[in-house]
């Protein structure tokens, strides 16, 4: 986190962009892949797992006329889990983030992102392969991690995009790559 802050700060002086004369908050919901590696210890099965999901969440944010972001977001990424047959695990977070948006060409703009997350990690036996009650396990904690985003802006209001988020938890790494659509009120 410390080599990310220069590195914002050096894009705050040196890219050029053309911004609003004022600020603009937007929401932008986002769907798309996600992925996480949960060690051994922090499964209900004992073994590595390694977890496709479908990632669903949505931001409200701020971006500054000289084109700092602020954001706040809560997303959720769960794996595919018919009729409890397999284990289900599912990682929720709450974040802040701050970013620099760069625009490098008539509509795109690129903007690194770095933010600290409030997260839990559900995860639960499936019934198909397990007799007797199934076994259940959450933890919970804070971490750190990193965003990059590209975006295209189709009217004053409206733009879509796309993101990839990566993180190193305690229980292992989680990422995604997400669509988004950016309102901005």
């Amino acid at each position: 986190m410390t080599r990310i802050m220069p590195i914002l700060l050096m894009l705050t002086m040196a890219a050029p962009a053309a911004y609003a004369a004022e600020g603009q908050f937007h929401i932008s919901p986002r769907v798309g892949r996600g992925e996480m590696r949960i060690h051994e210890s922090f499964t209900v099965s004992d073994t590595l797992e390694e977890v496709d999901a479908l990632n669903m969440g949505a931001v409200l944010g701020y971006s500054t006329p000289i084109g700092i972001l602020l954001e706040v977001g809560a997303e959720s990424q769960s794996n595919f889990d018919w009729w409890s047959a397999s284990d289900e695990f599912t990682l929720s977070q709450q974040y802040v983030a701050v970013g620099y948006e760069i625009g490098f060409s008539e509509g795109w703009t690129f903007t690194p992102k770095a933010g600290r997350a409030r997260w839990k990690l559900h995860s639960e036996e499936g019934m198909l392969f397990h007799s007797g009650p199934e076994a259940r396990k959450d933890i919970r904690g804070y971490e750190y991690f990193w965003e990059a985003q590209v975006s295209h802006r189709l009217t004053d209001k409206i733009s879509l995009g796309g993101a990839y988020q990566e993180g190193e938890f305690d229980f292992g790494r989680a990422r995604s790559v997400s669509f988004i659509a950016t309102f901005m009120f």
